[in-house]
This record gives C-alpha cells, sequence and structure tokens, in this order.
C-alpha cells in the first residue's frame, strides 16, 4: 500500500533508499488501494517515479519514510500497522538482499505436529472425549 501511495515500484525504493527516507521529498501520492500491483499499475507507477524522485538528503528525519503522513493520508488503516513497525519495515526492505514475507509461514509448525499427532495416535478429539466418557 505504501509504495501505491508514493506511486514507486519497490526497485526503484531498494535502488535509492536514502532519497526516499526524507519525508519532504514526498510529491505527489496516489490511492493506495489494498496494496496489489497490477501490470499497468507497475508501469505507471515506474513512469511516475522516474521523473520525481527526490534528490538525497543528509540528517536524522522526524518522520523517516513519510511514514505518520501515509497512515494519516489513508482511509482506514494499513492492515493494523503503526508508523514505527512500516519504518522498521522499510528499512528491512531497502537494507536486505532477500526478504521473506508470509504472515501464514509461523501456521507451518502446528500444522506439521497435528500431521504426526494424526499419523501415530490417531483422532485425538475422539480420544479425548472416550477419555472424558463422553463418547
Amino acid at each position: 500500500m505504501y509504495l501505491r501511495w508514493r506511486g514507486l515500484p519497490l526497485a526503484e525504493l531498494r535502488a535509492h533508499p536514502d532519497r526516499y527516507r526524507d519525508p519532504d521529498g514526498v510529491g505527489e501520492t496516489f490511492d493506495a488501494t489494498d496494496g496489489a500491483v497490477a501490470e499497468a499499475a507497475v508501469e505507471h507507477d515506474a513512469a511516475s517515479a522516474a521523473g520525481d524522485a527526490p534528490e538525497p538528503t543528509d540528517g536524522d528525519y522526524d518522520d523517516p519514510w513519510a511514514a505518520e503522513q501515509f497512515l494519516d493520508d489513508i482511509e482506514g488503516s494499513a492492515y493494523g500497522t503503526d508508523a514505527e513497525t512500516l519504518r522498521a519495515g522499510l528499512e528491512t526492505v531497502a537494507a536486505a538482499d532477500e526478504v521473506w514475507l508470509s504472515p501464514g509461514l509461523p501456521f507451518i509448525v502446528p500444522m506439521f505436529v497435528g500431521l504426526l499427532v494424526a499419523l501415530t495416535y490417531g483422532d485425538l478429539l475422539y480420544g479425548l472425549l472416550t477419555a472424558l466418557g463422553l463418547a
């Protein structure tokens, strides 16, 4: 959503992160929508970012990445994030060579444990209900 709002492709943000940390460098903003990226939007965003890229400046900013400005500008929320979490995520994306984003990954562990129980014991709920005398 943030990239759509800024009109930036991810590659541009990763290539020049110092340009986009300055909140005064925010030019034209766009509708953040739901953050989904379509082919036409990527072409539009790449064209707008190439021409409007602010020059990098040195210094500490009150609102790096214009995170608070972004959250104030959009209607609703950015999936429950706050400005500090958004800044940390942008710093990670800008600095790391590879980032794995998957909100479902932690659920793999309980699924694996459930599979092991099902393969070794069987139906855990039936066993629990039988032990309690309810089945």
